[in-house]
């Protein structure tokens, strides 16, 4: 229980993007446009939606890695850039959370995971540091034990979490136990995953994020310089990164 952590209370990042980008953005946003081709061979950009055909200057892209391998480039991209997209390791991802009737846990649990490269399992306390009465036990998953969490059923699933806190809490979870809830980020179908492999080569990560005849560009947690990548704060920076890239070519 000395875990240190700086969070939001009562908030989320979603509140930040809503409150500071979201008001200067908004009018420019469309949604329910999936993209299914871009060609770039002329001047000017088409950008293919269903339905729609835009012309722009730039395209900057920031959707999940999976997801590249479903548009249809004209040109292809370049063939560094597609052997990186097609070999690069995207860890599944998966989440829960457990609303217990006591508190038996502590703020956070690491699993240990043989190998180490196969993915993490987290517990944390979902309501630390929060203004909530509630005892709230979230469960982190990426990699092998997340893809073997979502292969479960709904009744598997329920129960064989139970007997794992219960291993680690000694019965305390199966005897507390209200409700949970999940998600399986393999099964969205924007997102196919969670986040490049924390032991990925640096360099392939920068590889994924190199810009394509100063056309097109990639920002977000997987399109980082290879220094780091991976959740919020790297998508961030990633971003900053990509848009000074871009006005340098204006």
């Amino acid at each position: 229980n000395t875990f240190s952590d700086k969070k939001f209370i009562n908030g989320s990042w979603m509140d930040i993007f809503q409150s500071f980008v979201l008001p200067r953005v908004e009018g420019h946003i469309k949604t329910q446009c999936q993209v299914e081709a871009i060609d770039y061979q002329g001047d000017a950009i088409d950008v293919k939606c269903k339905g729609e055909l835009f012309k722009v200057d730039k395209v900057i892209l920031t959707t999940p890695v999976p997801l590249l391998k479903e548009i249809d480039f004209s040109p292809p991209l370049p063939a560094r850039k597609q052997e990186t997209i097609n070999q690069v390791e995207y860890w599944d991802g998966f989440k829960a959370f457990f609303t217990f009737k006591e508190k038996f846990y502590p703020s956070f649990v690491d699993y240990t995971i043989r190998p180490e490269t196969d993915g993490q399992v987290s517990l944390y306390d979902a309501a630390w540091g929060q203004n909530s009465p509630q005892n709230i036990l979230g469960i982190f998953s990426v990699g092998r034990p997340a893809r073997d969490y979502g292969n479960l059923s709904a009744p598997d699933f329920k129960e064989s979490i139970l007997q794992e806190f219960d291993t680690i809490f000694e019965g305390a979870a199966s005897r507390n136990y209200k409700r949970h809830l999940v998600q399986h980020w393999a099964q969205e179908p924007f997102a196919k995953g969670a986040y490049v492999s924390d032991y990925t080569p640096p360099r392939v990560v920068a590889q994924l994020g190199t810009t394509v005849e100063d056309k097109i560009y990639f920002a977000g947690d997987a399109y980082t310089d290879g220094s780091d990548w991976g959740n919020v704060h790297n998508a961030i920076g990633s971003a900053e990164q990509c848009v000074n890239q871009l006005i340098e070519t204006i």
